[in-house]
């Protein structure tokens, strides 16, 4: 007697291996929900005035993506970030959890995504492949080794373990659903056009990297065998078209018809060869990465080639090359292979403008959106193989067991360099130790641990880099001084004001003049101080205390009363005035 699949258990099967993958996602990123903030974070969320208010909406649209810090500029134009971050904040408050829970949603749906466009695209290619129960299992084998691949991918890494991931995430979330509804058979009811330009335009705001789905849709109706007529497929660009009109105008509005004219960075202007070296080196260090993701580093020393003559150079004309030829190769022959190495491409494009702009050019969240392509290129290879002998599919099965396991090992480990900044700029000096930006962003870390004889070292080491650096030549000075080396901190903190007279460091140098005994120069710093921000007791109080050391207690006793006038409830400041008026009358 045969039982009968109730449509309740069939629909339950068919769910599974979507399940599967969005559990993959989440066993590979659980260990992200324990993380901080790091790097970018720190101004983008912490330091961010946007996040603390509803009525900074209208800023949020109306700005650059660096916009809520004063003096910086930007030719980015994000504002579902900050949007984003706005009703995450407002939510949770600043609480690390909210943000890193969103990014592993994310990267679960994205997953789920790519299992459903393989699976439709595998499916896509004969009209009677309903009726083929074969070729539409070994088609959801396929798709499933590749979203379980984009989930577990170490590459991903920075993208979804770092907070600032989000415009990466999220784009690809919107744009793989405006893929997977273009893959729709036949005709498309009213609301996928709406649905359409709205998941495009949310896709740009997110980040402008996401115009790449215009061609990779070109590519895919091109290339891809399809049922769809190809005038049903041509109306399907209509509301991307308007999506794009819409948000080039938002965009316009606000950064102008060429953006912000950005300066050069210390490397200065590339000359052609020299800048195709690099974008060729590049391409190459691109995909090898993808392949086999080992060696990351979140911030790569980058030193421009000279020369199309450079090893480095000489690799990447190789690598181009061969892909070059691959993908010529398969246009007619395999037209769906073809489409598959193009979406690992065209994502790229936009980085390589990167170089000339960045002092870190290579960055794995770059490799977020073409990881896609190679996981379709392992569909089509699973696929393929499928259809072997016994033997090649054990073989072939066992690989994407063996791959998928390594590379949800390697992401686990990964995820924990994400954990703080301690853990993030530690990993990018051993790897680039004579990086400006790690050695700098660890001393700080380290100085915020208090551990400042750690952290002389790494600043010292940033100087070397980069003399004129006021940043790094502060923090050092600032080390010295809370390790007890006020002497050895002067002479850097004197530097900084030589090199920016600008820069408002004289509360550490008025510390260190007080520490050593010149109680004068000492004065003199916390009077610009105060004159400068005359409201702030804390202030007077140090100016008080700088006075009372140097027995001018009569101007203590006035700081002191201004800093206690200001602050009433708080116990030092009456401490101090009751000292400084017991000397007096001693």
């Amino acid at each position: 007697m045969k039982h009968k699949v109730s449509p309740s258990g069939s629909a339950w099967a068919d769910r599974l291996p979507a399940l599967a993958v969005a559990g993959a996602a989440f066993l590979a990123y659980a260990n992200t929900l324990s993380n901080g903030f790091v790097f970018d974070d720190n101004e983008q969320i912490l330091g961010n005035i946007w996040l603390t208010d509803f009525r900074f909406f209208k800023e949020i649209f109306s700005s650059n993506v660096w916009g809520f810090m004063p003096g910086l500029v930007s030719n980015y134009y994000r504002p579902l970030m900050h949007a984003a971050y706005l009703a995450l904040y407002q939510a949770f408050g600043p609480k690390p959890f909210a943000f890193h829970l969103l990014n592993v949603l994310l990267q679960a749906a994205n997953s789920v995504l790519v299992f459903v466009i393989v699976e439709r695209l595998l499916k896509s290619e004969r009209a009677d492949s309903r009726s083929d129960s074969t070729g539409a299992r070994r088609a959801r084998i396929a798709a499933l080794a590749a979203g379980i691949l984009f989930a577990v991918h170490t590459i991903h890494t920075e993208t979804v373990a770092w907070v600032a991931g989000l415009p990466d995430v999220a784009f690809t979330f919107f744009i793989l659903l405006v893929f997977a509804w273009h893959l729709r058979p036949g005709p498309w009811p009213r609301w996928a056009f709406g649905c359409s330009a709205v998941a495009f335009l949310t896709a740009l705001l997110f980040k402008e990297t996401a115009i790449v789905l215009l061609p990779l849709l070109v590519a895919h109706d091109v290339l891809w065998p399809r049922s769809t007529p190809m005038r049903e497929r041509l109306t399907r660009y209509f509301p991307l078209a308007g999506a794009l009109f819409l948000y080039l105008s938002l965009r316009i509005s606000v950064l102008g018809w060429f953006g912000v004219q950005r300066p050069l960075k210390p490397y200065g202007v590339l000359e052609a060869p020299a800048y195709a070296a690099n974008i060729l080196y590049f391409f190459a260090l691109y995909i090898g990465k993808l392949i086999v993701p080992i060696h990351l580093n979140a911030l790569s020393d980058f030193i421009p080639l000279k020369s199309l003559l450079d090893g480095h150079a000489l690799l990447g004309i190789g690598v181009f090359a061969a892909c070059l030829a691959a993908v010529i190769a398969t246009w007619r022959r395999r037209p769906r292979v073809c489409f598959a190495l193009l979406f690992v491409v065209v994502p790229l494009l936009p980085v390589f403008l990167v170089p000339a702009y960045s002092l870190s050019p290579f960055g794995e969240r770059y490799l977020y959106l073409p990881s896609v392509g190679l996981c379709l290129v392992v569909a089509l290879a699973t696929e393929r193989l499928f259809r072997g002998s016994r033997a090649s599919v054990i073989a072939w099965g066992s690989a994407l067991v063996a791959v998928s396991g390594a590379m949800l090992a390697g992401t686990v480990a990964r995820n924990q360099v994400w954990q703080s900044d301690l853990t993030l700029f530690a990993d990018v000096v051993s790897k680039s130790p004579r990086s400006e930006i790690a050695n700098g962003n660890l001393g700080r870390a380290l100085l915020a641990a208090n551990r400042s004889a750690e952290a002389i070292p790494l600043f010292r080491t940033a100087l070397v880099t980069n003399p004129d650096s006021v940043k790094a030549r502060y923090h050092l000075g600032f080390a010295l001084l809370k390790n007890g080396q006020a002497a050895e901190a002067i002479p850097e903190l004197e530097r900084v004001q030589q090199i920016n007279p600008g820069r408002d460091e004289t509360g550490s140098l008025a510390e260190a003049y007080g520490a050593v005994g010149r109680f004068a120069d000492a004065i003199a710093k916390r009077e610009v101080i105060v004159a400068a921000a005359p409201g702030i007791p804390a202030e007077h109080n140090l100016l008080g205390i700088d006075y009372a050391r140097a027995e001018r207690y009569e101007d203590a006793i006035r700081e002191f009363e201004i800093s206690v006038r200001l602050d009433p409830n708080e116990p030092a400041y009456r401490r101090n005035l009751d000292r400084a008026k017991e000397k007096i009358r001693r």
